[in-house]
């Protein structure tokens, strides 16, 4: 997460591979919206 907030900020292309499906769910309810947050800014 961090690898890819920083290559975003710096425009820097990268490429995130999750582990399987569904992994946020098993991260802290803060971290999981960070990173529905980072993700929906991207698709716009």
């Amino acid at each position: 997460m961090l690898a890819a907030e920083a290559a975003s900020a710096t425009a820097i292309p990268y490429a995130v591979v999750l582990a399987f499906e569904g992994v946020e769910l098993r991260w802290p309810d803060a971290t999981q919206k960070r990173f529905q947050n980072f993700w929906l800014e991207r698709a716009r």
